[in-house]
Order: structure tokens, then sequence, then C-alpha cells
């Protein structure tokens, strides 16, 4: 067991995956096996920089995402 919630690393994965099957959050797992949360507001972000420019070269959509995907959650303060 790992972690403040006391889950195996495989029980973390599969949460993650069954979140995600369900649409309840979108990420990616980086180069280090680390899961990167995209929030809606990002996915939003990044598909109307695809559409406003039609074909995309990968490098582009990949300084794009760097810039429009942050990778610190920020402090929600209610």
């Amino acid at each position: 067991m790992t972690g403040e919630f006391k889950m195996s690393t495989q029980e973390v994965i599969d949460r993650i995956k069954a979140l995600e099957s369900t649409k309840e959050i979108n990420g990616i797992i980086d180069e280090r096996g680390k899961y990167i949360y995209i929030t809606p507001k990002e996915l939003e972000s990044v598909k109307n920089y695809i559409v406003s420019k039609g074909r995309v070269a990968r490098s582009d959509l990949i300084a794009e995402c760097n810039r429009l995907i942050k990778l610190k959650p920020e402090m929600i303060l209610a």
C-alpha cells in the first residue's frame, strides 16, 4: 500500500482507468509514469486551438499543449 489513500499502485491504475471510461476525468501518463489530469477547460482550449488551426504539426500541438495545460494544480478558494 502506498500514499495517503492506502491503495496499491495497481488499485490506483484501475481506479484511474474506471474514471476515464466513465468520462469523469481526462488525462495522460507522462514519460515518468505520472498521471497528468487535464481539466475540461484545458481540454476545450486544446480543441479550440486545433479547430482554429485546421491541420496542426505535432511539434506545434505539443508546444501549445505545454502552454495550455498546467502541470501544477491550482488552489480553489471557496
